[in-house]
């Protein structure tokens, strides 16, 4: 008592109190499309997030970036008018194109980069716009969803399943008049899905969506996909995805800026009903157990009373009249009346069991009980039949014996029946459609242009280095010249004075120079006649090699003077004159390792951009271009090695394409070209390059376009029509199907495989179609 006077008193001085609150903090959200920019100002408030206000919904173009800020500043400057402070940071919602790998595109990346910049905003992080609204419309319905999302835009539909709260995919498809067969081209690529939602959900855009709805209403989806019933489809309010990318995006914010999120009250709800509905149930089955137990004892002591009755009478009547009746066959009577009771008692069973809960998801008719609940169910049949007929006197042990049988016989039906799934692969002749086109890729829009055949590109630079040796092809003959000393003589009168370098000319025309510079006088008479001038001097060969190496006494002359007026001789013989032959780097040899290891670096750059990209992405390596950023020989030219090595780094940049731009383009290029009773997949279509332009940012392609088109099939008739049949009558019915070629069936278990013999249930086929090579 005291305690909760004590406690009452606090909450009574606890009003009088005052304490300085805290400033709440906001924050922004921004939602970019394709075509539309919406914003919303949200805070944390007792462990949950609230919007205060949804900003104005702004269209933009995705060609133009200004327009981009614009629509984004307008829209938070109207959601802003409700804060009392500046917004702590903003949230992205992006759309699935802007993300690649679990990081945004580089291109969209610079472009966020650019907004924050210029509107001032801190960026807090960012969420795709599908997923958050999964995760915001599971808080609001408690459940995990399982839903067709439809994202329409102006230029497309994006078709996400979504299965226990996973989106297990998303199928973008270019939109026409009529989006019940967008929506069936999106799910049809969707591969092995048992069964679609029954539910679809079409949100985001600025179109009229009643129109829209009922397009798909109206349509036969059980009839054209695996529906096994006709889908639901709402449409969601133009602010519930800023409120999904605000909500649910704002909340694993939060919890990264320390806010401690609460699970929202749906949700709780949700979880306490399943666990309450689990405890009555529990409860519900043991006092169900506890009746039939004090059923079974009352009627095992009326027998034995029924029983002991018949026995006091057997001995009033005498020997001679137990058993027996006169033109009566008591054993069948008896077998009768046991097979009466039993088939009362069966029939109560089953009514009992038709009680039970059903599981979603389930087609109709069919009982939704676990194996676990099956095996219980049948247990406890036996045991009411076990107990009852085993006072039945001498067939008790047989009985004892038979009727875990019949439980076994019981489950082994039931495997046979659910456990069994078959995937029939059938492969088709497809009819081939040719054409010729020219597509451009274009690296400055962001959408398809259909009318003008131009599709989205983009480029991706990387910067790669390497080393390369090769062996030198250059051949050279060096050595040393061979030198010595000449007499020269002035065969003049006057004296005469040679500079360095003057060239003299020895036999076979091999070339000598002068070393310095030598005066000569002139020549004089005498009583012996006349004496010419002479000087020595050392001279050098004009080349290598042994062949000047010149003897004593060989005459030379000037190569510009005659004879008559000067001459040479070698004063002694030359010597030092040697050659040999080395290798030396060549002109070519240069070209040859720069080429190779410019080549080994571009193949290695398409390859770890392949990696890089994800595969709906297209490398245009034919005009791959580069930038040669370090260049560095080992040796230069006419140098001696045996050996060249270049260290060479190098800027790419590969032009690329998306496969998923390029089917959109070509569907709507081959929409009026393919028959009616025919179906085209551009995901199948072979496409030939024959040839390639590229020009300010544009690349021209010339293609050749082979277009696989292949019979429109019912599958759902299909599964109707082969469900357990045997694997021989199968091939027998699917041999009769238009361009069929041949058709691979697996069985699973590999086990039952011994049947030969398809699942009972259609549910249980998958029919898988491939163009035969």
């Amino acid at each position: 008592m005291l305690a909760w006077f004590d406690m009452e008193l606090k909450k009574i001085f606890s009003k009088f109190r005052i304490e300085d609150k805290e400033e709440e903090k906001s924050f922004l959200a921004v939602e970019i499309t394709g075509e539309t920019i919406k914003s919303a100002l949200w805070v944390v408030r007792d462990g949950k997030t609230k919007i205060l206000k949804v900003g104005s919904l702004e269209e933009w173009d995705s060609k133009n970036k200004d327009l981009l800020l614009a629509g984004i500043d307008a829209s938070i400057t109207n959601a802003s008018s409700k804060s009392k402070s500046e917004p702590e940071g903003v949230i992205f919602g992006l759309p699935e194109s802007w993300v690649e790998k679990e990081d945004i595109n580089e291109d969209k990346k610079e472009l966020l980069k650019f907004i924050c910049q210029k509107l001032e905003l801190k960026p807090l992080g960012f969420v795709v716009i599908t997923e958050s609204l999964v995760a915001f419309l599971k808080s609001e319905e408690g459940t995990p969803l399982n839903a067709i999302l439809i994202n329409l835009c102006e230029s497309e539909s994006s078709i996400s399943l979504v299965q226990l709260g996973k989106i297990k995919g998303t199928k973008i498809v270019g939109r026409s008049e009529d989006l019940a067969a967008d929506v069936k081209e999106g799910l049809a690529r969707f591969k092995e899905v048992e069964n679609f939602p029954a539910r679809m959900i079409i949100f985001n855009g600025t179109f009229d969506f009643e129109e829209y709805k009922q397009q798909l209403v109206t349509f036969d989806w059980p009839s054209e996909l695996n529906f096994l019933h006709f889908p639901k489809v709402e449409v969601l309010e133009s602010n519930e995805s800023i409120k999904a990318v605000a909500l649910a995006g704002g909340a694993e914010v939060a919890k990264s800026l320390g806010f401690d999120i609460k699970v929202s009250d749906k949700e709780e709800k949700k979880e306490s009903e399943v666990e309450k509905d689990k405890e009555e149930e529990e409860e519900k089955e043991g006092e169900e157990k506890k009746e039939e137990e004090t059923e079974e004892e009352k009627k095992e002591e009326d027998k034995e009373k029924q029983e002991t009755s018949q026995d006091d009478k057997a001995e009033e009547l005498g020997a001679k009249n137990i058993g027996f009746l006169k033109d009566q066959d008591v054993m069948g009577m008896k077998k009768e009346e046991e097979k009466k009771d039993d088939g009362i008692e069966s029939q109560a069973d089953e009514a009992k069991e038709d009680k039970g809960p059903k599981i979603k998801g389930m087609a109709s008719g069919l009982p939704s009980l676990s194996l676990l609940g099956k095996l219980k169910s049948f247990t406890k049949r036996g045991l009411l039949k076990l107990k009852f007929l085993s006072l039945a006197g001498k067939s008790r042990k047989v009985l004892v014996l038979v009727l875990p049988l019949v439980v076994i016989l019981a489950l082994f039906g039931f495997l046979f029946v659910y456990l069994p799934k078959a995937k029939i692969t059938v492969f088709l002749n497809p009819e081939t459609l040719e054409e010729e086109l020219k597509i451009i890729v274009d690296s400055s829009i962001l959408e398809v242009d259909e009318e003008r055949n131009i599709i989205p590109g983009d480029k991706r630079k990387l910067e790669l280095e390497g080393s390369k040796s090769i062996s030198t092809s250059g051949e050279k003959l060096v050595g040393e010249k061979a030198k010595g000393e000449v007499i020269l003589y002035n065969k003049t009168s006057q004296e005469v004075t040679f500079v360095a370098n003057t060239v003299l000319i020895g036999g076979d025309n091999l070339t000598f120079t002068l070393d310095e510079e030598v005066k000569i006088a002139s020549q004089s008479a005498g009583e012996e006649g006349v004496t010419y001038g002479k000087s020595s001097v050392a001279v050098t060969a004009g080349s290598i090699g042994t062949e000047s190496n010149l003897s004593n006494g060989s005459n030379l002359s000037f190569k510009s003077h005659s004879t008559d007026s000067y001459s040479g001789k070698a004063e002694s013989g030359f010597s030092g004159g040697t050659s040999r032959e080395v290798k030396v780097v060549s002109e070519s040899d240069m070209k040859q390792v720069f080429d190779d290891l410019l080549e080994e670096l571009k193949e290695n750059a398409s390859l770890k951009l392949k990696d890089e990209l994800n595969e709906d992405n297209e490398l245009l390596s034919e005009e791959i271009s580069q930038e040669i950023l370090n260049e560095s020989y080992s040796a230069k030219e006419e140098e001696e090695t045996d050996s060249l090595s270049l260290d060479l780094r190098v800027e790419f940049s590969i032009p690329f394409y998306k496969k998923t731009y390029l089917e959109r383009l070509l569907s709507a290029l081959m929409k009026d070209k393919v028959p009616d009773n025919f179906l085209f997949d551009p995901s199948k279509a072979e496409i030939e390059i024959k040839g390639i332009k590229a020009s300010s940012g544009k690349v021209e392609l010339e293609t050749l376009v082979k277009a696989h088109l292949l019979p429109k099939t019912d599958f759902n008739e299909i599964k109707g029509e082969l469900k357990g049949k045997s694997l021989a009558k199968a091939e027998e019915y699917l041999q009769r199907l238009a361009n069929f070629s041949r058709a691979e069936i697996e069985i699973t278990p590999k086990f039952l495989g011994i049947l030969k013999r398809l699942p009972r249930l259609s549910r249980s086929i998958i029919i898988e179609v491939e163009l035969e090579e």
